[in-house]
């Protein structure tokens, strides 16, 4: 009765609405901040006071990058590094969080609405850039990359924030949460909201039958013809 009364309609179950998965812009966040660690990100834009409250943490910005998405539209990717530690964090903007949508703990499909926030933790046994990574050129770059893989998960943070949707990855969740305080202070998390695998109840879609993540969908970085890139050698660089 309880389920019938508060639970979704049977016209909501099993049928997928109109909008994107919310799982899909933490999909793209994880894989950005993979080309970050691996290297693959460089020709930043100077950056202005965008996010600039998580910089008494010790971070500093090393610029922003502006991605055009099909779907999603312009996206705005903020990185921050740690001078004296070997972290850096993104901080992902997208506009009009309202088109994203996810699954609540009653399996009711929702938009995220600007003041919710939801937090993950993200084990890179699901990440495909994580079981055979790219090793960069860079010393301090490997060794970061050799601590994340070592600790075996990402922190995430999504938080709905005057109706963007804003998106923090961080080495861990401590780190993005704390990082998320210092954006939106105001904005609590709300307990057994995830959207990260299970945007739906049947998962994201981001995996094919073999079980292997998919890339999200062309960016200006990616072409038609590069959808699923070659594999390299995961030993680092002499």
């Amino acid at each position: 009765i309880v389920f019938g009364v508060l639970g979704p309609r049977m016209g909501q179950r099993g049928i997928r609405l109109g909008g994107t998965p919310l799982s899909e812009v933490c999909d793209l966040s994880i894989k950005l901040y993979g080309d970050w660690l691996q290297g693959d990100i460089s020709d930043l834009e100077a950056s202005a006071e965008e996010f600039s409250e998580i910089e008494p943490l010790g971070f500093v910005s090393e610029g922003v990058e502006v991605i055009q998405l099909d779907v999603f539209g312009k996206a705005l990717s903020h990185w921050f590094s740690h001078p004296e530690e070997e972290r850096s964090i993104l901080v992902l903007e997208l506009e009009d969080s309202s088109r994203f949508i996810y699954f609540d703990p009653l399996a009711r499909q929702r938009p995220l609405m600007p003041d919710e926030r939801i937090e993950e933790l993200i084990g890179l046994d699901s990440v495909r850039w994580a079981w055979n990574p790219r090793w960069p050129r860079s010393a301090k770059k490997q060794s970061e990359l050799r601590k994340i893989l070592s600790a075996g998960s990402l922190g995430v943070v999504i938080l709905g924030l005057g109706g963007r949707v804003v998106v923090v990855v961080a080495p861990d969740l401590d780190q993005a949460v704390e990082a998320a305080d210092r954006i939106a202070p105001p904005i609590e998390a709300v307990e057994g909201r995830e959207v990260a695998t299970e945007g739906y109840p049947w998962g994201s879609g981001w995996s094919d039958e073999s079980g292997w993540p998919k890339r999200f969908r062309p960016t200006q970085r990616d072409s038609s013809c590069d959808l699923i890139p070659s594999v390299p050698s995961s030993t680092p660089p002499c």
